[in-house]
């Protein structure tokens, strides 16, 4: 989700800074082709995930960053520390790492989920007026002015509350909003304030609102959104406002009367963001300049919404398609020949996995396996999931024969190999033939797990010792080279359950391997337990415990 996420950010950039340049080259045309720019660039926004998860990459060179070399190192030392028998398990606070990414999603969620929240209510708020409100009885005058601007469909007019703002609400069945004391209006103000509303009706302005909206909203963090929504917004209106003046009203009458409206009356709270107002202050100014001019050109397209989002999709596709490729330099090339660069090659592959950049994956693990003779077991195992995740399943298992081929068959390596090439039978209807292999890699994690080791004043339960009680569980979380790799099974771990509740002294006593024992290990930090009781108190006990990692 991060990585999509930061692949949305980048491009949406791009999508908008093109969508102001394109206004900036229309700035001599009508508004309703510069809003058309704006539509499509909503178009664009709503798409880009979409089409960036489904169309076939295409990738561009990038630079190369490469992890630190004293990444290994640290991780041993982690490794060691968590696996020393002399270290007891960390308390909560010293295990407990902050995950940056998971943070900035979840607040792009929070963020999100706002937003259509308060979406949704506004659009509550109008269907809630609209059932309360009078409908306006004069239909003639209506259907006259719908007619004049080409409406062919009826348009409902509502009377709600004194003093509100005039506006027209409603994707799917758009309706005209005016306040009760408009019965004492003049009939020009009258007419030129529903010729507004149903130029909005005519335009679709009420669908293409809620469309901009959520486009808005799902990219609320980007800065180039807001003003990109406030472009829209100026468009439309200014849009809305030709179409009252080819209709033939009086540029001077028309802005009084505008004036007069955005100086006196108000937009109901609620209904704000799902409404459109026929007049925001902020807007005025610009507006009125407008329409007092006598040269602005007040073209409007009826087909052009049609055409925005036809170009939007022609436009947004190679920039959806575009994928990071990291570019080989003669700096990587150095690394490549240097002892430890498999390592760094591997972890490389394991990112355009995750990139989905199968080919380039497949050209590192390959590289790794030149790099160092030792790697070239886990680099094939490597290679073969690559391969099996571009659909090419005969390459795949050929790689996983050839990988186990060059590995100690009593190694973790090996046995870690025959799980994931078990996964990957069982992912071709190949069930009966995993059985050996999983039997295999048991024994093996078995043999290679760390054996208990007595602590004093420690009881083993049975007799008059009774069993701990799991009192509160957090589960573990999947490391990424075990969820690229689809790896699955179990962490046995030996413990002392303390009489605090906590589980000390921990030993994995049958290991899975790809971070998933340490991962098996803050987990279980975290778990809190009843102690055992001898003779009704509280006494540390040993405990085996497995911990449980599937994929969903």
């Amino acid at each position: 989700m991060f990585s999509i996420l930061v692949a949305a950010s980048l491009k949406s950039f791009v999508v908008l800074a093109l969508a102001w340049m394109a206004s900036l080259l229309l700035r001599r045309s009508s508004a309703a082709k510069r809003h058309l720019v704006w539509v499509a660039a909503a178009i664009a926004l709503l798409a880009l995930p979409f089409l960036s998860e489904s169309l076939p990459h295409l990738s561009i060179p990038a630079a190369v960053v490469f992890e630190p070399a004293t990444f290994t190192a640290a991780s041993a030392a982690l490794h060691d520390a968590y696996y020393s028998d002399a270290s007891p398990v960390p308390p909560r606070g010293a295990i407990w790492r902050f995950d940056w990414q998971r943070a900035i999603v979840l607040l792009w969620f929070a963020g999100a989920a706002s937003g259509l929240l308060r979406l949704a209510i506004a659009y509550l708020s109008i269907r809630r007026i609209r059932r309360g409100a009078a409908v306006l009885d004069d239909r003639t005058q209506i259907t006259e002015l719908a007619h004049s601007l080409g409406i062919d469909r009826p348009v409902e007019v509502y009377l709600t509350e004194p003093g509100s703002m005039p506006m027209t609400a409603g994707p799917l069945s758009p309706a005209v909003f005016l306040p009760e004391d408009s019965r004492d209006w003049s009939g020009e103000r009258r007419n030129l304030v529903l010729l507004h509303e149903l130029a909005h009706v005519r335009r679709d302005d009420p669908a293409l609102h809620l469309m901009g909206r959520i486009a808005l909203t799902l990219y609320w963090w980007n800065p180039l959104a807001w003003l990109a929504w406030r472009e829209f917004l100026k468009e439309r209106e200014r849009a809305a406002d030709d179409l009252v003046l080819n209709s033939g009203a009086r540029a001077s009458d028309y802005a009084s009367h505008l004036l007069d409206i955005a100086r006196s009356m108000r937009t109901a709270a609620l209904a704000g963001s799902a409404a459109i107002g026929m007049a925001r202050k902020s807007q005025l100014e610009g507006r009125l300049m407008a329409i007092l001019d006598a040269k602005t050109d007040r073209k409007n397209p009826r087909i052009g919404v049609w055409i925005a989002a036809a170009l939007a999709v022609a436009i947004v596709t190679p920039i959806a398609a575009v994928h990071a490729q990291q570019q080989r330099t003669a700096t990587q090339t150095t690394v490549a020949q240097t002892p430890g660069s498999a390592a760094n090659l591997i972890k490389l592959g394991q990112g355009q996995l995750i990139a989905r950049n199968f080919e380039q994956a497949i050209d590192y693990f390959q590289q790794a396996r030149l790099a160092d003779a030792q790697q070239s077991g886990l680099a094939l195992m490597w290679e073969a999931i690559a391969n099996d995740r571009s659909d090419r399943p005969d390459q795949a298992e050929s790689l996983f024969k050839s990988a186990m081929a060059q590995q100690d068959p009593q190694s973790m390596d090996y046995a870690r190999t025959e799980k994931i090439y078990a996964q990957f039978l069982r992912s071709h209807q190949r069930a009966e033939e995993t059985m050996p292999l999983e039997a295999s890699a048991d024994a093996i994690q078995k043999a290679n797990g760390q054996a208990m080791t007595t602590v004093d004043n420690v009881y083993h339960i049975g007799g008059e010792v009774t069993q701990p009680k799991l009192l509160t569980k957090v589960e573990p979380r999947y490391s990424e080279e075990a969820r690229i790799a689809k790896l699955q099974g179990n962490v046995q771990l030996s413990v002392v359950i303390q009489t605090d509740g906590t589980a000390q002294n921990v030993i994995v006593t049958r290991p899975l391997g790809l971070g998933l024992d340490e991962q098996a290990i803050e987990a279980l930090a975290q778990w809190r337990f009843t102690p055992a009781m001898k003779n009704g108190v509280p006494v540390a006990a040993y405990a085996t415990i497995e911990v449980n990692f599937r994929l969903m």
